[in-house]
């Protein structure tokens, strides 16, 4: 859980940096902030907390985007790290589910991570990946990082099951938001034995919007 909250949840943003660029340049500058934040309720489910217009540009609070540096470059770096932890977990002669693999004092992942971090920029990424995974594949692939969260994916869909609202709500209503996380923590609520207020789960909320952002 605590890695998928440190990579899962980073991914949507880093997918809507570049997305959100992209746009102004095929579209030009009407409105990008107000598209800033349709692209961040989208995809990340968050809102701004105060009311916020065209004049204070959000998005230029990022660096990369004021600098004028690509960040798609974040995004693929997560799926190459989970393929690259895959091919040295395999080559250590690790068995079992993925995310309990250690390849600690594996000679032979640590040859593997030294022949693909030596090659550097020097060779194209095709190559670098064909070496990385002993000439299997030569592109990037998310299947090891779906493979890791796998046992993490089968009991978030059990625990959804219980659920009356899966996701958040589209209509940058804070009305809307409000609803799913009642309805998120509703079973919890119900069965605590002390009765927690709702309210008190609003520094909660804070907490999670402050660290997806």
């Amino acid at each position: 859980m605590l890695m998928a909250l440190r990579k899962v949840t980073y991914m949507p943003f880093a997918h809507i940096v570049d997305q959100w660029r992209w746009h102004v340049f095929s579209d030009g500058v009407e409105d990008i902030t107000a598209r800033w934040w349709e692209l961040r309720l989208q995809y990340q489910g968050i809102v701004p907390p105060v009311p916020r217009s065209e004049r204070n540009f959000d998005p230029a609070s990022k660096y990369h985007i004021a600098a004028d540096s690509l960040y798609v470059k974040y995004f693929v770096s997560i799926a190459l790290q989970f393929q690259l932890f895959q091919s040295l977990c395999d080559i250590s002669g690790h068995t079992g589910e993925l995310h309990t693999c250690d390849i600690y004092r594996s000679r032979e992942a640590g040859r593997l991570l030294s022949d693909v971090l030596s090659m550097g920029s020097s060779r194209p990424w095709q190559d670098v990946i064909r070496q990385m995974t002993r000439g299997r594949v030569n592109r990037v692939d998310a299947g090891a990082m779906l493979k890791y969260f796998e046992p993490l994916n089968a009991w978030l869909k059990r625990q959804n099951k219980r659920q009356s609202v899966i996701g958040w709500i589209t209509n940058r209503d804070d009305k809307g938001i409000f609803h799913f996380v009642s309805a998120l923590f509703a079973e919890w609520y119900q069965n605590s034995a002390e009765k927690i207020k709702l309210w008190s789960l609003f520094p909660l909320l804070f907490v999670c919007k402050a660290f997806i952002y």
